[in-house]
């Protein structure tokens, strides 16, 4: 088994359940440990990295997607 099945086999599942209704002090903690696991999975040097990798990313997304809708409404106005 390799070190990315183990990691997601012994990952228990009901960590993943929504953190909404918990005290701000566990649902940090669970957040945290959240990202702790999928750093890992990603093979990622630590959870730091990978939170700003995470945050790069999904800004560049966003940014796509108004730049996209920017050219449509600009299509749409001629």
């Amino acid at each position: 088994m390799s070190d990315e099945e183990i990691l997601v086999a012994s990952y228990d599942t009901e960590e993943w359940q929504s953190v909404a209704n918990l005290p701000a002090e566990q649902a940090k903690y669970q957040a945290y440990a959240r990202a702790t696991f999928l750093a890992q999975l990603h093979r990622t040097p630590g959870v730091e990295e990978w939170l700003r990798r995470v945050i790069q990313e999904y800004a560049e997304l966003e940014e796509a997607a108004f730049v996209g809708i920017k050219h449509s409404l600009a299509a749409r106005t001629g």
